[in-house]
């Protein structure tokens, strides 16, 4: 599918009428930089004439944003199109909140129109009495953040519950479900919503492909991975590309590639050269018939002995086998695919 306009920028309204055609309620959309993901999405989300939400991952994040003009999401877009439509400010509406309002001034009075609510991820849980039901669309911009930041505990809990909150039982009312827009560069695949929705080796499948665009109607989701941009292709005559040309920056910035991702030791082998070890959730660890390397796959197979993914399943699973961290110091541990070498190295602190 042709996701760009004749501009070249991402085109959402094109997006969101083939999601609403395919009963599509979570969008996922990684990009390159400056593309039109968070232009395109919040004046779609206006453009609607629908309240909606704004939301950042953090309270700091969020707080920056409202108190720069220059960068609020929607100043690009009044300044772009020339329309008051979008000249939208946050207006602090709460310790942990912000108004989206739209200024109105009649017979030199001056009052404003509120159009949605904004508020940061970790700080959901502490609105109390936060009723969602105005709220049509999320806009989660920047949900995968760069590598320095922070993580979040239960980061894809809180986003979880916070949709569960505002989609409440509307669609057991006849209602349609509440549609959440993610938006984020190619900063880490190592995400917690990416992987909380069981999208990690779907993602990195489509990279290799070459694919940007993927539908899962079953599940109502839609990914577009934004790999051929033609913004970015002029941007690539742009000073800093130029001083820049192969870094692992202008990747992620302009290829929309995880290039700040390991994606060493990840290839498949034929799974009859190895012999199960162990099983641990649905995952299964392998050696190979002459001992040399170990193999790890995401499906459980029948082994000598199963652990469950829990954390005395990853203690019990550690003694039973201290030799794979010998095999992961000598690179002869390999996995099947990215979420797979995430999931044991993370989990075993490697």
């Amino acid at each position: 599918m042709k996701i760009y306009s004749k501009d070249g920028w991402l085109d959402i309204p094109k997006i969101a009428a083939i999601g609403k055609a395919n009963d599509i309620n979570f969008y996922i959309l990684i990009g390159s930089r400056q593309i039109g993901k968070t232009f395109g999405v919040c004046k779609y989300c206006i453009d609607t004439g629908e309240p909606f939400i704004y939301l950042r991952r953090t309270l700091s994040e969020l707080e920056f944003v409202a108190s720069d003009p220059e960068e609020n999401p929607f100043s690009k877009i009044a300044a772009t199109t020339g329309s008051s439509l979008y000249k939208l400010a946050l207006d602090r509406g709460s310790k942990y909140s912000f108004d989206i309002n739209r200024p109105i001034v009649e017979n030199d009075v001056e009052t404003v129109e509120n159009v949605g609510f904004s508020t940061a991820l970790t700080v959901v849980a502490k609105i109390r009495g936060f009723n969602g039901s105005r709220y049509r669309r999320i806009c989660y911009d920047e949900f995968v953040p760069e590598r320095h930041v922070a993580r979040i505990n239960n980061e894809f809990a809180a986003l979880a519950n916070m949709y569960e909150t505002v989609n409440s039982n509307r669609e057991l009312e006849g209602q349609p479900a509440v549609e959440l827009w993610m938006l984020a560069n190619a900063n880490n695949l190592e995400s917690p919503i990416i992987d909380g929705f069981g999208l990690t080796s779907k993602i990195e499948q489509m990279q290799q492909r070459g694919q940007e665009f993927a539908m899962l109607p079953d599940r109502g989701i839609m990914i577009v991975l934004a790999m051929d941009s033609p913004i970015s292709q002029r941007k690539r005559k742009t000073a800093l590309y130029k001083a820049l040309p192969d870094s692992d920056f202008t990747q992620m910035a302009l290829e929309n590639k995880f290039s700040y991702n390991d994606f060493s030791n990840i290839q498949s082998f034929d799974l009859r050269e190895f012999t199960p070890k162990c099983s641990i959730g649905d995952y299964t660890v392998m050696i190979h018939k002459n001992g040399d390397r170990c193999y790890i796959i995401n499906k459980a197979l029948p082994a000598p002995a199963a652990f469950p993914d829990s954390d005395i399943g990853w203690t019990q699973f550690r003694l039973f086998f201290p030799a794979m961290y010998f095999y992961y110091l000598d690179g002869d541990l390999f996995f099947q695919n990215y979420s797979v070498k995430n999931k044991f190295l993370t989990t075993l602190k490697y």
